[in-house]
C-alpha cells in the first residue's frame, strides 16, 4: 500500500489526494497498513482536513475500514491472479489492488465497470500505464473467476482457513478455535466483519429521543432507540 515508499511514480501522488473518496482511501490506507497508523485516528484527520460531501464521506469511511478489515482475504484473493508477490508491488498499486478487490467482493452497490475503471485510473495517477494494465488485468480476472479463490481445507487446517476466510490473525482464530471451537469462532469471526451501525447519543437537555426520532423521520432517516442506552438512538 502507499507509505514510507513511494516507488515509481511517487511524484504523481499529490495530484490525487483530496480529490475524490478513492484517492483520499488510498493514502489513508497507506498510512494504516504501511506506516501503522490508527485506523481512526487517520479516518478522521483525513476528514477534517478534506472536501468530501455527505455521501462522498460515507464512501471513503467504507472504503477504508473496509478494506483494513479484510485485507488478508483480499490480499489471498489477489494472490490467485498475480505472477508475483503483492509485497513486490510499491506500496500505492499494492493498495490500489486491495481497493479495487474490495469493492467487487464486498460492495455490491458499487458496479463493477466503475470499481475497476476508478481502480486503473488511480493506478495510472501512482505508477505508470503498464503497471494500470496489470491492474485492470487482475481486477477482471478477479471478477470474472471468483470460484477460483480456494482456501485451505477447513477440516486439514482449520485455523488457516478462519484467518484466511474471515480476515482474523492465525493467532487469534488459533486462540479462539481452543477456547469455543471451531463452528462459534467463524460466527465470531463473521461478526466481527460486519459494518457496526451509526449511533447517536440524544442531548436531551435540548430534545427528547423520541422527538428526534419524529424529526429524523420526517427528512426520510430512520431510527430506532437502542436497547442498551436510555440516550441511545441507533440510525
Amino acid at each position: 500500500m502507499t507509505r514510507n515508499q513511494r516507488g515509481k511514480g511517487g511524484n504523481k501522488q499529490s495530484k490525487r489526494k483530496g480529490q475524490d473518496a478513492r484517492s483520499l482511501a488510498l493514502e489513508t490506507l497507506m498510512n494504516i497498513l504501511e506506516e501503522g497508523a490508527y485506523a481512526n485516528i487517520a479516518v478522521n484527520e483525513r476528514l477534517q482536513q478534506s472536501h468530501l460531501k455527505g455521501p462522498d464521506r460515507g464512501f471513503f469511511t467504507e472504503l477504508v475500514y473496509g478494506t483494513t478489515r479484510t485485507v488478508n482475504t483480499l490480499d489471498w484473493a489477489l494472490a490467485h491472479f498475480l505472477k508475483k508477490d503483492l509485497a513486490r508491488f510499491t506500496p500505492a498499486i499494492r493498495n490500489v489492488l486491495r481497493l479495487g478487490a474490495y469493492q467487487l467482493l464486498y460492495l455490491e452497490r458499487v458496479p463493477s465497470r466503475a470499481a475497476v475503471h476508478q481502480s486503473v485510473e488511480l493506478a495510472k495517477a501512482y505508477g505508470h500505464q503498464g503497471v494500470a494494465a496489470l491492474v485492470n488485468g487482475v481486477l477482471r480476472n478477479l471478477l470474472r473467476r471468483q470460484e477460483e479463490v480456494v482456501f485451505p481445507d477447513l477440516e486439514e487446517e482449520p485455523i488457516r482457513h478462519i484467518a484466511l476466510k474471515y480476515s482474523h490473525p492465525e493467532w487469534l482464530v488459533d486462540r479462539w478455535v481452543a477456547e469455543f471451537g471451531v463452528e462459534d469462532t467463524i460466527r465470531l469471526c463473521r461478526y466481527n466483519n460486519t459494518s457496526s451501525p451509526l449511533t447517536l447519543r440524544v442531548n436531551t437537555l435540548k430534545t427528547t429521543r423520541e422527538e428526534l426520532t419524529m424529526k429524523l423521520a420526517a427528512r426520510g432517516i430512520e431510527a430506532m432507540e437502542s436497547s442498551y442506552a436510555p440516550e441511545g438512538l441507533i440510525v
